[in-house]
């Protein structure tokens, strides 16, 4: 079975955030029945529908562990306004597996899909640029 993240990646591949948005909502719209399986992606959900402090909840707790959740979860953080939980969590999400991190490419397309110009360039800045 397809998860519906990884139908909504394509979209913010193209820049196509009003799809991708789209199907993120129908994430949520069907958490009642998967919750349990996919509270990760219920999170990433809640991130691009712009519910940051229902991502953060829902990623802070979540019984599914995965790698990306680190990265979503200082997403949330920084897009509720918490630049300092940001970093920390970056930071924890880096030393997890710093090969692991880069060779996940699509970071940059979430970038892209979720900040403006200015949170762009602190995320590299501030982030990108200590580890390169």
């Amino acid at each position: 079975m397809t998860i519906l993240s990884d139908i909504a990646y394509p979209y913010l591949a193209i820049d196509d955030i009003d799809n991708a948005v789209r199907i993120y909502q129908k994430i949520i719209d069907r958490k009642d029945r998967f919750e349990h399986v996919w509270d990760n992606e219920l999170g990433e959900a809640y991130l691009f529908t712009k519910n940051y402090e229902k991502a953060i909840e829902i990623l802070e707790n979540s019984n599914v562990i995965d790698y990306h959740q680190g990265l979503f979860l200082a997403f949330a953080y920084l897009k509720a306004g918490g630049r300092k939980k940001f970093k920390e969590q970056f930071d924890k999400w880096i030393s997890e597996n710093l090969e692991k991190s880069f060779e996940f490419g699509s970071y940059n397309q979430y970038i892209k899909a979720l900040f403006g110009d200015e949170d762009a360039r602190f995320i590299e800045r501030r982030c990108l640029g200590q580890v390169l």
